[in-house]
């Protein structure tokens, strides 16, 4: 359940549950740089000296979150002030190359609201074309993470799997929001929300959070998917339901990640975010919201 809000930016304070998978060393960059570019990423921590390393590359041209001349630039993702405070929100979008419009709005909309809080970043989880010859983990300087499974919508539980085992493996964070590249954020409530849970979204009564509405997933459960959820087709959101359920881990609902969003969007409304928001949509909320 929701709790009260207290002032953005801070993040979740719980005690986290230990894992197998190897958390990133003190003093080392946590996979995401300030700002994110070629001249200050230079390393990502290793997690050991044999598992392959995910490696920089210059984006796709064109770059997948090019913007018109006369738009906002973007905010790249953001590192929180200390080494010793771990990001309270990563946001993983899962995202494709046929859908690149998307992270376009993405980054033209609810993405440089980002900017005020240090502990919230964003990447956007893609795969490989079919027949393409398989790859390490790439994260490349586009907010893109490319990731060796197909692209498609039907793989996209792998999608999210791989992504989430790169994240425990090389971020430090509260929770992860899991969500499209159509899901339309806004930040700030974001930074706001608090929870001792492990699993947290729009719960339907067949026992999991709706995949569109974006779901949190804390440290503990994060770990859980990385190393349980095997299966690599099917609806995402229910398999997550699933693989966590077997590890006795249970949704719990909370009404700002509504399944649907219908209505006016007045002042007392608590919308996390919002889905489905195709670019045009995207463009309309983010005009509301800076009117």
């Amino acid at each position: 359940m929701e709790a009260p809000q207290s002032q953005a930016g801070s993040g979740s304070h719980r005690a986290h549950h230990s894992s197998p998978i190897h958390r990133p060393s003190p003093g080392h960059p946590r996979g995401l740089a300030t700002p994110f570019n070629a001249h200050t990423i230079t390393t990502l921590p290793q997690v050991n000296q044999t598992a392959p390393q995910p490696t920089l590359t210059p984006p796709e041209t064109p770059n997948a979150l090019t913007r018109p001349s006369n738009a906002p630039s973007p905010q790249e993702p953001t590192m929180p002030p200390s080494d010793t405070d771990p990001l309270s929100f990563l946001i993983i979008c899962t995202s494709s190359h046929a859908t690149r419009h998307r992270r376009r709005a993405c980054a033209t909309t609810w993405l440089p609201a980002i900017r005020p809080f240090t502990n919230i970043a964003v990447l956007f989880a893609i795969g490989q074309p079919k027949n393409a010859a398989p790859c390490a983990p790439t994260l490349r300087l586009d907010h893109c993470l490319l990731l060796p499974v197909l692209d498609d919508y039907e793989h996209q539980p792998a999608k999210l799997a791989a992504a989430l085992r790169w994240t425990v493996s090389h971020v430090t964070f509260d929770y992860v929001l899991c969500c499209h590249d159509d899901t339309f954020i806004i930040p700030a409530r974001l930074a706001n929300f608090h929870s001792a849970q492990h699993y947290v979204g729009a719960k339907l009564s067949r026992g999991y959070c709706h995949g569109g509405a974006g779901f949190l997933l804390d440290s503990h459960a994060a770990n859980t998917i990385a190393a349980a959820m095997k299966q690599t087709t099917g609806p995402v959101d229910a398999l997550v339901g699933t693989t966590l359920g077997n590890h006795d881990i249970y949704p719990t609902n909370a009404n700002a990640f509504p399944i649907i969003s219908k209505g006016r969007m007045g002042r007392n409304d608590t919308r996390i975010t919002i889905h489905p928001a195709p670019p045009a949509a995207m463009r309309g909320f983010h005009n509301h919201f800076n009117r």
